[in-house]
């Protein structure tokens, strides 16, 4: 009997235990507003997503979605600049709240945080290339020499399906200069990086024309178990999806509109 009692309590006390922590993970928003600010896992350094005006203040497309959530829940917002390599354990050990920056969804990532759907926006890679090369179609690049950066994982597509002469180069800068420098017609990179450097008047030769490939959804993330705030944060995108205020802030941050922003558009409007 006193065996069977301890149990009982032993039972009871872990019972009690997974109470606490899921009524923990149920109490993100109230910690959140109690605490009056939402603490973003952002970006400092990775224009347009988020950067530093030279008076240090970040602003950005993820930074504009950060503040609409902040602004929902009636608190402030605090930016903490993350990387691809610590940003998920920045949110696993409560350093953040929310990961908004410029990450990819992926099956690995899938497996630590809680993912939410659907994504923001999109990145897939594109080419930037010179006017007079008149491109217009991913098969006219066969022949052409394409600027690439060592160990993208779209280089190999781009060489053997549409039969690209591809140069790597160790560094994005290196590819750039290497662009301006007549070494290739085209770079070929992240369509979001080059729809902003094709804002610039010194890359005024150059356009990118073609459909991005191999597009790769860009999310928001939370905890495990944080699924109120999970669940607002997908009601938000669809919400920013259906009114087109992701379409606008694309225009603003990137200077154009991209079909996949469109077409979610389209789908919830």
């Amino acid at each position: 009997m006193r065996i069977s009692t301890r149990c009982g309590w032993f039972v009871a006390a872990i019972f009690a235990l997974a109470l606490d922590n899921s009524t923990a993970h149920a109490d993100v928003l109230d910690t959140i507003k109690a605490r009056g600010t939402l603490i973003v896992g952002g970006k400092g350094d990775y224009k347009p997503f988020g950067f530093r005006e030279p008076d240090g203040k970040i602003v950005g497309f993820a930074v504009d979605l950060a503040q609409d959530v902040a602004d929902r829940l009636g608190v402030k917002l605090e930016i903490v600049p993350t990387t691809a390599a610590n940003m998920l354990q920045f949110l696993q050990q409560d350093k953040v709240d929310v990961i908004i920056a410029a990450m990819n969804d992926t099956p690995e990532r899938r497996k630590v945080v809680s993912i939410v759907d659907p994504g923001y926006f999109a990145s897939g890679a594109n080419v930037m290339i010179q006017k007079a090369a008149k491109v217009t179609t991913w098969e006219a690049l066969k022949g052409k020499k394409i600027c690439g950066i060592q160990g993208a994982f779209y280089n190999k597509p781009v060489q053997e399906k549409y039969g690209a002469d591809l140069v790597a180069f160790p560094t994005t800068a290196a590819a750039y200069s290497a662009l301006k420098g007549g070494n290739c017609v085209g770079l070929v990179y992240d369509d979001g990086n080059l729809a902003v450097q094709l804002q610039d008047p010194e890359w005024a030769d150059y356009e990118m024309t073609l459909s991005s490939i191999l597009e790769q959804p860009v999310v928001a993330a939370v905890r495990p178990g944080d699924d109120r705030f999970n669940k607002l944060l997908s009601d938000m995108v669809i919400a920013w999806h259906k009114s087109g205020r992701i379409v606008a802030l694309e225009k603003r941050w990137f200077g154009r509109n991209s079909g996949w922003a469109t077409g979610m558009h389209d789908k919830y409007k």
